[in-house]
């Protein structure tokens, strides 16, 4: 899907990593429609706001991977 150009969305608290794995994702699919979006699992606000943006720019999700745990803050 990825190198047939599917919108992709990557969603990560570590903007600084993610970022780089966009980059190298685009690089080497070729794909440009792979972005990223910091978002806390652990704030419900970012994660309402990253749903809406996503609606906003694409109208509907249509596979959702959560591979996110919320840390423990001890």
């Amino acid at each position: 899907c990825i190198k047939n150009k599917a919108n992709l969305i990557i969603a990560d608290i570590n903007e600084d990593r993610t970022i780089y794995l966009v980059e190298n994702l685009k690089r080497e699919t070729g794909n440009n429609n792979i972005l990223f979006q910091k978002c806390d699992i652990t704030n419900i606000r970012e994660i309402n706001d990253l749903t809406s943006k996503i609606l906003d720019k694409f109208g509907k999700i249509d596979a959702l991977v959560n591979n996110a745990y919320p840390r423990s803050k001890n």
